[in-house]
């Protein structure tokens, strides 16, 4: 690692102060937290004890996010030690990731109107005070620091700073998700969105979520008691209706010619993807092309940081994946010019005589936006997709309410047992 990426992660002391998010580690933390996804998750999970002192909850999210973990082996493993009743309130916590994900794909305009969002006054002092940590409550104050230091926050807390972020401090919920997605090593584009609106009372009209001094009071076991300081009586956003449910997604049929398989932060375990035959290589590329984590009006939205987090991960992605598959890794991560970036991106497929260049699928973000982008400026080669069957079960029933949404989980589980023991049946065989 570098001085400059040390600095970025603070020190040496990489491994405490802001855990790398490789797939070793995360198979690691998954066994650790396993045992615990029951009934002792189930009464403990809504407690915020405070920075560092996350011990009741997964902190799986940042793996999750990213793929360097998949839903499905987490599911396995919290099966393998619960039940699926007293693994229920774990269960259905990924099931809500999926959800949000599901719903933001079938309405890719709500994360098109937030990019498009600007703020009309960054200097106003509401605004600063709050990014700064200076609203005189100390529980959002103390939330600002922790997020800014490790990059992470419980969340309840998450609900509960939302909450004061738009009815006691006032300011646009849009804001408060840039601001989120800034600093959070777990950023995923459809639950900090769909949860910032959650909260406003945009998800699901007219209702909202206010926190309250004595809610706060509970869960901190009494860290903080803003009693007096909330507007516990304000009214939910309104906004305007949802556009109708529609998904587009062409899955693309990879023929027997060589091909070339892309390495992303929106899917780090490319050894699971169902490939009908081995790539010619990997390629690992850049977080950032042009306006790539960043805003309409060029506020940028996500840290140095936070950027470096997902390059480190997309490495792992790529060596792992290039072992794996038995094929050279091209590692074009320093090219932050779109056209550039096309013209190497195209030329490394053509010294393989590869036509098809292959990703998983991205889901609605900046990732899809970015490979939109770069396929648009190559001629001779166009990026193609691969979707999971995790993600073809969810997407297409996620365009209601959750619990609409919920009812399909139990067939869900099934599925998945189901096909655990068929392929330690042909294991057997």
């Amino acid at each position: 690692m570098s001085a400059h990426q040390q600095e970025l992660f603070g020190g040496s002391a990489l491994s405490t102060k802001l855990p790398p998010i490789d797939r070793q580690s995360g198979l690691a933390h998954l066994k650790e937290f396993a045992p615990y996804a029951g009934k002792a998750y189930a009464a403990s999970r809504n407690f915020d004890k405070g920075q560092s002192q996350h011990v009741a909850v997964s902190r799986l999210s940042a793996h999750l996010r990213r793929r360097s973990l998949t839903e499905e082996e987490v599911l396995y493993e919290i099966l393998g030690h619960h039940h699926a009743a007293d693994g229920e309130k774990f269960i259905l916590e990924l099931y809500w990731r999926a959800y949000f994900k599901g719903w933001l794909a079938n309405r890719p305009q709500i994360w098109t109107e937030f990019l498009s969002y600007q703020m009309a006054d960054t200097d106003h002092p509401a605004y600063q005070q709050a990014i700064h940590g200076n609203t005189g409550i100390e529980c959002f104050d103390s939330w600002v620091d922790e997020l800014k230091n490790t990059n992470y926050l419980h969340n309840h807390a998450r609900m509960w700073f939302a909450s004061i972020w738009i009815f006691t401090l006032g300011l646009d919920w849009q804001a408060g998700a840039a601001f989120f997605a800034t600093y959070l090593r777990d950023f995923c584009p459809a639950s900090n969105t769909l949860g910032w609106r959650w909260v406003a009372g945009l998800h699901t009209h007219g209702k909202h979520y206010l926190a309250t001094a004595d809610n706060i009071a509970k869960f901190t076991e009494n860290r903080f008691s803003p009693t007096g300081q909330l507007n516990e009586q304000a009214d939910a956003i309104s906004g305007a209706a949802h556009p109708p449910a529609q998904f587009e997604f062409f899955e693309t049929e990879i023929d027997s010619a060589p091909y070339i398989l892309l390495a992303t932060a929106e899917d780090c375990h490319l050894e699971s993807l169902a490939l009908p035959h081995m790539p010619a290589a990997i390629i690992s590329l850049p977080e950032k092309m042009g306006d790539r984590g960043w805003q309409e009006n060029n506020q940028p939205m996500r840290s140095d940081r936070m950027l470096l987090l997902d390059k480190l991960a997309i490495a792992d992605s790529a060596e792992r994946a290039s072992r794996y598959f038995n094929c050279p890794h091209h590692d074009l991560t320093d090219y932050a010019d779109g056209a550039v970036l096309a013209d190497k991106l195209e030329a490394v497929a053509n010294s393989y005589q590869a036509k098809q260049i292959i990703a998983g699928y991205q889901g609605v973000g900046f990732w899809q936006t970015h490979l939109d982008r770069l396929s648009q400026m190559m001629p001779t080669c166009k990026i193609g997709y691969v979707m999971r069957d995790y993600d073809q079960a969810t997407i297409k029933v996620a365009t209601k309410g959750f619990f609409a949404f919920k009812a399909h989980i139990p067939d869900w589980l099934g599925a998945l047992i189901s096909k655990k023991i068929a392929s330690h049946q042909a294991d057997y065989s």
